[in-house]
C-alpha cells in the first residue's frame, strides 16, 4: 500500500459533499467551506423503515431528500427507481445537499407513467443532483415535464446526469441565480412542450447578489436531437428545441422582477448537433461568454419557418462575447436554404474572435447579419467558410482531424484551459471547438460511465485550504496510478504509483505549497482513467 494511503473497511467513509461545487471558486470572490454531516443510502433493496446506513439502505429516492439536512449526502445504489423527486430541503453556503447515484448512470429514474410532471424538480437552494440517467418511458403528447427543473433558486448543481425522452426539456432553470450545468448529455426532449423547452434551457435569470464574476456556468455539456413538434402559436410555428439556450435574462414581461440580468454568464465546452432549433441560442440576455463550443448540422425543424437560423444565434443581446468556437451549417430544401452557422440580430456591442464557419461551400461566410451595426469587418480571426475536418461527424466524432485549420487557431482569452472531455488546452496553441487535439491529461477519459474496474468516489473537503483526500473503491487488484495537474495540464505531483488489492482507499493531498485555483486528478486502474476536480483556497 503506498505511503500515506489509508485502506478503509467501510463505504460510509466516502466523501460527503461532491468536488464539482468548487468550480464557483474560480469565478467568484467569496471562498466555499463545504462542512458534512450524514451520508445516506438508497437501494432497491431497502426499505423505508431502514435506518438509511449502508447496510441498512431506504428504498425510494424521495424520502432520502426528504430527511437531509445542510451537508448530508445521499448516495443512490444501481437500479431503475420509478419515481418522480422534488428536493424542497435546502443546504446553506458551507453545506450543500448532494443527490448523487453511486456509479454514474448507475441509478436510474424512470417517471411513473400516471400523473407525470418532472423527473427531478428542485425546488430549494445549494443543492447538487449528480450522475443519474433520468427519463421518460413511454412519452406522449400529453407528457410536457422537465427532466430536471430548478425553479426560484440558487446554488444549484446539475452534474454528470443522462436525461432523454421528455415533452419539455432535458434541463430547465427558471428565476434563477449561481447554477453549474455542467457533463450532461440531454436529448430526445422538447418534443410537446413549446414554452422554452430545449436540451438545456435557461430562463430569466435573477441576481441574489452583486458579487462578481460568473454565476451561471454551462460546461461540457453534450445536447443533441431535441426538437418541438408541437406549434407554439407563433406567426413563424415551432420556435425552440435548441441544443442550448440562454433566455431573457433581460427578463422583459416579468412584472414581479423587471431588472435585467447584470452578471456574466459563461457557455463553454458544449456539443450541440442536429436538433431541431439552434445549437446555442443566445436571446434577449446580455453579458454572455460563448467560448470554444462545437455546433453542427442543427435547425433541422421545417416547422419554424422563420429564417433566422443559425448553430450560433445571437438575437436582441447585448455586450456578450464569442471566441473560438465552430459552427457548421446544413443547408437544404425550402426554409433549409435559410440555415447559417452564425447569426447576429439587432444585437450590439459584441466581440466575435476566433470563430469557424462553414456549410458545406468553402468560402461561403455563412452569417446572416440583421439589423445590426455589426459586420465582417468587425470579427477578427475568424475562418469564415472553412471546413473544420471533424474526423467523423456522421459517427458522431466531432474531434479534429490532424490537418485541421481549427488545431492551434483559438485566443487564450477564455475562462480555463480544459476542453469538453476535460483533456488539456495549452496556451499558445488553444484549437477551436469543443474537442482539443493532442492534449496532456487524460487523454483516454472519455464522457461515460465510471470504469468498472474502480469507482472515483471524489476528495473530501472540497475546496480545501492545506489538506483533502482522494476517496476511490478498487474492485479487483490492479495497477493504480493517481496523478495531480493544474489547470495548464502540468502534472504537480504522482500521489499513487503501485499494484493494489481491491478494497477502498483514501489518498491525502498536501496542498500547502500550491498556488490557490482550480486542479485536477486523475486515477488510472488497468486500461481505464477517471478526472476530477479540485480547488484549493486560502
Amino acid at each position: 500500500m503506498p505511503s500515506g494511503t489509508r485502506h478503509r473497511s467501510r463505504l460510509d467513509k466516502f466523501m460527503k459533499v461532491l468536488s464539482y461545487l468548487l468550480l464557483f471558486v474560480l469565478f467568484i470572490g467569496t471562498p466555499v467551506s463545504l462542512s458534512a454531516q450524514s451520508t445516506y443510502y438508497v437501494s432497491l433493496s431497502g426499505d423505508n423503515n431502514n435506518a438509511g446506513t449502508q447496510n441498512s439502505p431506504w428504498r425510494t429516492i424521495q424520502y432520502s431528500v426528504d430527511k437531509t439536512a445542510p451537508g448530508d449526502v445521499v448516495l443512490v445504489e444501481n437500479g431503475t427507481y420509478r419515481e418522480s423527486v422534488t428536493i424542497t430541503r435546502s443546504g446553506n453556503p458551507s453545506a450543500y445537499i448532494t443527490l448523487k447515484s453511486v456509479n454514474q448512470w448507475g441509478a436510474k429514474i424512470e417517471i411513473p407513467t400516471s400523473g407525470k410532471t418532472d423527473g427531478v424538480k428542485i425546488a430549494a437552494n445549494y443543492i447538487t443532483l449528480d450522475g443519474f440517467e433520468i427519463y421518460d418511458p413511454d412519452l406522449t403528447s400529453q407528457d410536457t415535464g422537465n427532466g430536471v427543473t430548478v425553479y426560484k433558486n440558487h446554488h444549484v448543481h446539475i452534474l454528470n446526469n443522462k436525461i432523454y425522452n421528455f415533452g419539455g426539456s432535458g434541463i430547465q432553470l427558471v428565476h434563477f441565480d449561481y447554477a453549474l450545468v455542467e457533463n450532461n448529455i440531454t436529448f430526445g426532449n422538447a418534443k410537446y412542450n413549446p414554452n422554452q423547452s430545449s436540451g438545456i434551457s435557461l430562463f430569466q435569470a435573477r441576481a441574489v447578489d452583486d458579487l462578481p464574476g460568473y454565476h451561471i456556468i454551462v460546461r461540457n455539456n453534450r445536447s443533441y436531437g431535441n426538437i418541438n413538434l408541437v406549434l407554439s402559436g407563433n406567426p413563424i410555428g415551432t420556435t425552440d428545441g435548441n441544443g442550448i439556450l440562454i433566455d431573457n435574462f433581460h427578463n422583459k414581461g416579468a412584472s414581479d422582477f423587471p431588472v435585467n440580468y447584470p452578471h456574466r454568464t459563461l457557455v463553454e465546452n458544449n456539443l450541440a448537433y442536429d436538433n431541431g432549433g439552434k445549437g446555442v441560442q443566445v436571446f434577449e440576455s446580455d453579458f454572455v461568454d460563448v467560448f470554444n463550443n462545437t455546433a453542427y448540422h442543427n435547425n433541422t425543424d421545417t416547422q419554424n419557418t422563420g429564417t433566422w437560423r443559425a448553430e450560433l444565434s445571437l438575437v436582441y443581446s447585448n455586450n456578450t462575447v464569442w471566441r473560438n468556437n465552430i459552427g457548421v451549417a446544413q443547408l437544404g430544401p425550402g426554409i433549409l436554404g435559410s440555415n447559417r452557422a452564425i447569426l447576429i440580430a439587432q444585437s450590439e456591442n459584441t466581440i466575435w474572435e476566433n470563430n469557424l464557419t462553414y456549410n458545406g461551400s468553402p468560402g461561403d461566410i455563412s452569417i446572416n447579419f440583421s439589423n445590426t451595426s455589426v459586420t465582417q469587418e468587425d470579427m477578427s480571426n475568424n475562418l469564415l467558410g472553412v471546413d473544420p475536418q471533424f474526423i467523423s461527424p456522421g459517427s458522431e466524432d466531432f474531434s479534429l482531424n490532424e490537418s485541421s485549420p481549427a488545431v492551434d487557431s483559438g485566443s487564450d482569452q477564455i475562462a480555463t484551459f480544459l476542453d469538453i472531455n476535460y483533456h488539456s488546452r495549452t496556451p499558445g496553441q488553444v484549437d477551436l471547438g469543443a474537442f482539443e487535439r493532442g492534449s496532456s491529461v487524460a487523454t483516454d477519459v472519455e464522457n461515460t460511465p465510471s470504469p468498472s474496474a474502480f469507482t472515483l468516489t471524489g476528495n473530501y473537503p472540497n475546496p480545501f485550504i492545506n489538506r483533502t483526500e482522494i476517496l476511490y473503491h478498487l474492485k479487483e487488484s490492479t495497477h493504480v496510478y493517481l496523478e495531480l495537474y493544474n489547470a495548464a495540464g502540468q502534472r504537480m505531483a504522482v500521489l499513487v504509483d503501485q499494484e493494489l488489492p481491491p478494497g477502498e482507499y483514501s489518498t491525502p493531498v498536501d496542498g500547502s505549497t500550491l498556488p490557490s485555483g482550480v486542479y485536477f486528478y486523475r486515477l488510472r486502474a488497468g486500461n481505464t482513467s477517471q478526472v476530477k476536480t479540485i480547488v484549493r483556497t486560502r
